[in-house]
This record gives C-alpha cells, sequence and structure tokens, in this order.
C-alpha cells in the first residue's frame, strides 16, 4: 500500500529529507511542508535528490502556504515539483491513507 511521506524538517538541519527518500517506493507521495520546503529549492543538492525519485515514480508536493510563508515562489522550485494548497494536502491524505512523518 502506497505511503505519504510529510517532511517538515529542513535538509539543512536534518537527515529526515534522506531518510524519507530511502524508504519511498514507487506509488509513493512525497508532501513538503513547514521548513521542509527548502529542500525544493531549484539548483539544490536536495532538489535534485527529488529530481531522481521522480523519476523513480514517486509524485513531490510542496505546501504552497508554507513556501509563501518562507518567501519561496513556485518557479524557483526544482524541475517536476508540485504545489498543493490545504486541500491538494487533504486529497493526498486521502488517496494515500497511510502516512509517515519525518
Amino acid at each position: 500500500m502506497a505511503v505519504l511521506h510529510v517532511v517538515s524538517r529542513s535538509p539543512w538541519v536534518s537527515p529526515s529529507l534522506q531518510q524519507c527518500l530511502h524508504r519511498a517506493r514507487k506509488g509513493d507521495a512525497v508532501l513538503l511542508s513547514s521548513d521542509g520546503v527548502y529542500a525544493a529549492l531549484g539548483g539544490s543538492e536536495s532538489a535534485r535528490m527529488l529530481g531522481a525519485v521522480l523519476a523513480d515514480g514517486i509524485d513531490v508536493y510542496c505546501l504552497l502556504p508554507d513556501l509563501e510563508k518562507r518567501g519561496i515562489v513556485p518557479s524557483q522550485l526544482g524541475e517536476g515539483l508540485e504545489t498543493v494548497d490545504y486541500d491538494g494536502f487533504v486529497d493526498l491524505a486521502v488517496r494515500l491513507p497511510r502516512s509517515c512523518s519525518w
């Protein structure tokens, strides 16, 4: 059964993103929230890692309100990363009822 992985810690202060991506499998989704959205900044090592999991069939989303709170606009995100609002977060949680917070 697919899992929604919610990463809320910055890749600069925590290994959570790396640990999450090591365990994520095809069909899973990763949602970056809180300071986890910093991982999506284009050109960063973490954005390259996220791009690699996209190629493996793992969807990656960023919570738009958390991006906005940090002054990040969607055009600054790595290629292929999508944004969702709170309603989109709920949709993901319904589609993927198993979740893991990192």
